[in-house]
């Protein structure tokens, strides 16, 4: 019989030649996967020139490629376009020592750990060199592949290992891809990392980015290293990185992608480096503890404006800090207010919103629990969704004169508002509006109104009297929910208009309604 291996490499694949049957004895039973035994720990070689083909471990695949598995074979199963996933990350490979009877041999090793990826890649093994220990770091898989574009014949290769369960290096945390020319991008990162150092090089080029998702919902995450040679952040790229306290950008960063930071809800500072001239939309929504933003002194497109993130150029207010107390001076300059801009700014009192300003994004101050005024010096301001809601203590406010709707939960659970007037100009009071404005004891609603969403009045339980004029042409289903203790409702209409839901008037209860009073005057 032959007793060499030899990689026939060809345009099309890659054959394994005949080999002798061994015994093995005692030794772990193999298969067409891998090992069976995953709990023998004691490292010992196995010669794969004796192996027949029937139970060998050297898998051959489309291509000039070989490929070897540590892992049980009940946790082996097929990987999308060719190969195998070991599930259970047993590794355990300590070397590969191959004896050459060619001697122009060039073979590239490439190996990884749990999923079936191939963190390393440059390994190189041949005539000259023909053992490689892989850094010491017990791999779970490897690839063999012949870059000398002709066949290598080998007399034998002796692989040794044990098997036993360990984790992935945190030098090999990361995966990243190339941006031809540029350099490589960090692609993504194992969700069980907690403190990553990223490199400024791989494979001798610089790390110029870190893409969108790259650490996303790593959770346990609480510190990354970003290098100088970073200069884009890609959209979510730490979102939901809810254990991350801080960080430090470095100044060659230009771009930070949009939701880049969303749902850090740990993180409690940031800076804006001197470089960073761009930060798309909802960059740090919902960033619950951002207590210090810091810019630097060059940077001539950010400014910190009386604790907010001002963009210069654009001219809108980003985010505040949470720590700001009392009242916020908003920029007279500002023609907007981000989405979620003041959100969970628990301690800001008051705020003018200034004539230069044509917008306020949804949620910009929601959660302001001690928030009690807010006045608008431009009548055609126009506001999202949401903006007002939960701000528990707010009690003075005047909207916008040309304000034309009231937008889904404006105002909700604004437990301290006893009334608020409208402007004429409105003609539409979004869902849950005023829901749980469980002070609001007196509510005009204007004869420019033309629809009310549902639950729009919901748990306004100190309303007692209503009037809802002719104007109204469209009504969602139980705007007043749970308010029949204390409500009546009075229609100008004799009857329920065909685009009133038939529901309007319930409360969620099967056969409770507000009690209405029709064809009323006003």
């Amino acid at each position: 019989m032959n007793k060499n291996i030899k990689i026939m490499a060809s345009a099309s694949a890659l054959a394994l030649v005949a080999m002798a049957v061994v015994t093995m004895g005692s030794s772990p039973r193999f298969d067409s996967l891998g090992i069976v035994n995953a709990n023998n720990e004691t490292p010992y070689s196995l010669n794969l020139t004796g192996l027949s083909a029937s139970n060998d471990i050297l898998q051959t695949n489309n291509g000039n490629n070989i490929y070897f598995h540590v892992g049980k074979y009940s946790d082996m199963t097929f990987a999308s376009g060719g190969g195998f996933r070991n599930g259970t990350a047993i590794s355990g490979i300590q070397s590969l020592s191959i004896e050459f009877v060619t001697n122009d041999a060039d073979l590239t090793v490439e190996y990884g750990w749990a999923d079936y990826t191939y963190d390393v890649d440059d390994g190189i093994i041949n005539s000259s060199n023909p053992t490689y220990t892989f850094g010491g770091e017990a791999p779970s898989h490897f690839r063999i592949t012949n870059n000398t574009g002709s066949p290598i014949e080998v007399s034998s290769i002796v692989v040794t290992y044990t098997c036993e369960a360990s984790t992935k290096p945190d030098k090999y945390l990361l995966s990243y891809f190339h941006n031809y020319p540029s350099g490589y991008w960090v692609e993504s990162c194992a969700k069980t990392a907690t403190e990553v150092v990223i490199p400024s090089t791989y494979k001798g080029e610089d790390v110029i980015a870190i893409s969108q998702n790259a650490f996303e919902n790593c959770t346990s995450l609480t510190s990354v290293t970003i290098p100088n040679t970073v200069r884009f952040i890609g959209s979510s790229a730490f979102a939901g990185c809810t254990s991350l306290g801080s960080i430090t950008l470095p100044d060659s960063v230009t771009d930070l992608g949009g939701s880049a930071f969303w749902n850090c809800s740990a993180l409690a500072s940031i800076n804006i480096p001197e470089n960073l001239a761009s930060i798309d939309s909802h960059a740090f929504d919902l960033c619950s503890s951002l207590n210090s933003i810091s810019v630097d002194s060059n940077n001539t497109v950010f400014s910190m404006r009386d604790g907010i993130l001002y963009n210069e150029s654009t001219k809108n207010c980003l985010v505040c800090e949470k720590s700001k107390t009392g009242s916020v001076s908003i920029p007279n300059d500002a023609t907007s207010i981000d989405e979620r801009a003041f959100e969970s700014c628990s301690a800001i009192t008051s705020t003018t919103i200034p004539a230069s300003v044509t917008s306020v994004g949804s949620y910009a101050f929601q959660g302001c629990s001690l928030l009690r005024s807010v006045t608008f010096a431009n009548a055609s301001t126009t506001l999202g969704d949401t903006v007002f809601a939960e701000c528990s203590s707010l009690s003075d406010i005047s909207l916008p004169s040309g304000l034309t709707s009231v937008g889904y939960r404006l105002f909700a659970e604004c437990t301290s508002l006893t009334a608020i007037s409208l402007p004429s100009t409105i003609t539409n009071i979004g869902m849950s509006a005023f829901s749980g404005c469980s002070s609001l004891a007196s509510f005009n609603i204007p004869s420019s109104v033309k629809s009310i969403g549902g639950g729009a009045f919901s748990d306004c339980i100190a309303l007692e009297s209503i009037f809802i004029p002719n104007s109204v042409e469209t009504m969602g289903s139980d705007v007043f929910y749970n308010d029949e203790k204390t409500l009546t409702i009075r229609c100008q209409a004799t009857e329920r208009p065909a685009g009133w839901d038939a529901e309007w008037n319930g409360t969620g209860f099967v056969g409770v309604t507000v009690p209405v009073e029709w064809g009323c005057a006003n």
